[in-house]
């Protein structure tokens, strides 16, 4: 159902072996792969992993936003996600292309205003470099190794997991995962570790012990990963 807003979500999505990104050519310039969504999409990754997986014919995840911007009098967003795809990215098409840094540089790119944005992707690309302070599940890989977590752990407690973890929410402060098990639908959450923040796992757990019927059952944690 729409919320009366629509997105223009568009893809950073790298090559699986080189520091390269997928452009698509256009009338206007060169651009990322891109959809039209009617809803808002800056706390939605669920929603951009799975239109731009049945958009390109094969499946992505997106695991951060590079730039979302906003214009509440036209309720309209435009988002800029990195998506991680594997080893398989579908064939390519004379009109597509890989793009490194240098050949950034040459293209004229729609919207322009994309450059910086997709230059400062290919640079973290190439040089592996990540800021310090960004989540964890703001990363490549992290989602297999939750997701492998949730899996061993639900298993281990006589869950069966019946559908693969799906995403939520997610935003600077916390991550929410949510899976369909034999027992019902279960919830994982992780949150950062910020010294204004306590230990959430530490805390629920405490609190599901005093206040059982007010607070979420907690099922298992690994306080030392949030």
């Amino acid at each position: 159902m729409s919320d009366g807003w629509t997105s223009d979500l568009f893809a950073l999505l790298p090559h699986p072996s080189t520091s390269r990104v997928l452009m698509f050519a256009g009338e206007d310039g060169w651009s990322l792969p891109s959809i039209l969504v009617t809803s808002k999409i800056d706390l939605t990754p669920g929603l951009a992993t799975r239109e731009m997986s049945r958009s390109l014919g094969f499946p992505v995840l997106a695991y951060r936003y590079a730039h979302i911007a906003e214009d509440e009098h036209r309720r309209r967003q435009a988002g800029i996600f990195a998506f991680e795809s594997g080893e398989h990215v579908g064939a390519l098409s004379a009109r597509n292309r890989w793009v490194n840094r240098a050949g950034l540089a040459g293209l004229r790119l729609d919207p322009p205003n994309h450059r910086k944005v997709v230059d400062a992707y290919l640079r973290e690309l190439e040089t592996s470099i990540i800021p310090e302070y960004r989540p964890p599940w703001e990363r490549p890989g992290w989602f297999a190794l939750a997701a492998s977590w949730i899996t061993e752990t639900l298993g281990s407690l006589g869950y069966d997991v019946l559908t693969p973890p799906e995403q939520v929410r997610w935003w600077s402060l916390s991550c929410v995962l949510r899976v369909a098990t034999s027992h019902g639908e279960v919830y994982f959450k992780t949150s950062a570790r910020q010294p204004l923040f306590a230990n959430e796992p530490v805390l629920l757990s405490y609190l599901a012990s005093q206040f059982p019927r007010r607070v979420p059952a907690l099922i298992a944690s690994d306080p030392s990963r949030g």
